[in-house]
């Protein structure tokens, strides 16, 4: 049976931070060795951010708010 050599998702243009209502295009690219039987590759995406507050001490952050951006699960082949 073969085994997968890379899974890797290029985005277009080399992006790595996104913008709300931005939409998201890249490639998924997939090397195997040999004949791979596959139920299907799904996509997860989750983006967040994290704010921390410091009180004169750069040393010492504490925990301030997070938030949560997308949180997707994407079938591209398969069942979803």
């Amino acid at each position: 049976m073969g085994k997968v050599v890379y899974f890797r998702v290029d985005f277009q243009d080399d992006k790595t931070t996104f913008f709300p209502g931005e939409i998201i295009k890249g490639l998924v690219r997939v090397l195997v060795n040999k004949e791979l039987k596959l139920r299907g590759i799904r996509v997860e995406f989750h983006g967040e951010a994290n704010v921390f507050l410091s009180a004169g001490d750069q040393r010492r952050k504490r925990p301030a708010n997070s938030e949560v951006y997308i949180d997707l699960v994407a079938t591209l082949f398969g069942k979803g």
